[in-house]
């Protein structure tokens, strides 16, 4: 979460004045209070809404239970945290059965403001956690499929992907850490991805590598120049200036254009 994003909190109260005085005890900026009036009026808000997490103020337990079986079967809001904050003091039955409902967390009424902040806070972290490993799990799920995939790539650019065909990628080249994709369109793409792990992944018939520096399609290449330094640079479709072949990879060159070009 962004340090300057809201921290979302819905409180669903059903007191006829409102006891707690949740404004004080989220002081910080950070926190952004939400009161519904009423159950089923936070019921509806949650599940259009979807706030980071739920507080339910409940004077009655049959009620209050309902309530966080109802927030459970939603869809829309059956991921959402939970904290209950019961009317009464300490109860141990009370707090095994909100519990075994699925609620995140659960305070008696003589609770500790400090204990109540940590706890959206910790429940709030733990939920932004859960998304980023979904995500991540995600991603490698795409990667791996890839590798079975002949025709294309799916790659990450910012948080999104991008699906990008072997046939429209002219090179790639290194950039530290990063590696810059060119395709046939002109359009440029930057990857945090290494050559090393991209030759593992290109097809080898179709793409070779003629520099520490770059990989490119042999099916772009326009045509091989030999320089006055007794070296080599390549001109590949799309691309203004040519790209040094190394003498290094000129043997692989070679081998790879064998009858076909003279180098």
């Amino acid at each position: 979460m962004d340090d300057t994003e809201k921290i979302n909190i819905l409180i669903i109260d059903n007191h006829i004045s409102t006891e707690i005085d949740f404004s004080g005890i989220f002081i910080e900026s950070k926190f952004k209070i939400y009161l519904s009036d009423g159950i089923e009026n936070g019921l509806e808000i949650a599940a259009r809404y979807l706030p980071h997490i739920i507080i339910c103020s409940i004077t009655d337990f049959d009620a209050g239970r309902k309530l966080i079986v109802n927030i459970y079967n939603e869809e829309r809001t059956r991921f959402l945290p939970v904290i209950y904050i019961s009317s009464s003091v300490w109860d141990k039955n009370e707090f095994r059965a909100i519990m075994n409902l699925g609620a995140a967390d659960y305070f008696p009424a003589d609770f500790k403001s400090e204990d109540l902040v940590k706890s959206v806070q910790r429940r709030v972290a733990q939920r932004i956690e859960f998304k980023t490993q979904i995500m991540e799990t995600c991603q490698r799920a795409f990667e791996t499929e890839n590798l079975t995939k002949k025709d294309h790539i799916l790659i990450t650019v910012g948080k999104r992907l991008q699906l990008v065909k072997y046939d429209q990628i002219v090179c790639i080249s290194a950039e530290k850490e990063y590696s810059k994709i060119r395709t046939m369109k002109g359009k440029a793409i930057i990857v945090r991805k290494s050559l090393k792990s991209w030759l593992e992944i290109l097809p080898p018939n179709d793409f070779l590598r003629i520099h520490r520096q770059n990989i490119i399609n042999v099916n772009s290449i326009e045509k091989i120049e030999k320089t006055k330094s007794r070296s080599y640079v390549v001109y590949l479709k799309t691309l203004s200036k040519p790209l040094e072949l190394s003498r290094r990879y000129s043997a692989i060159m070679r081998k790879t254009f064998s009858g076909k070009t003279e180098l």
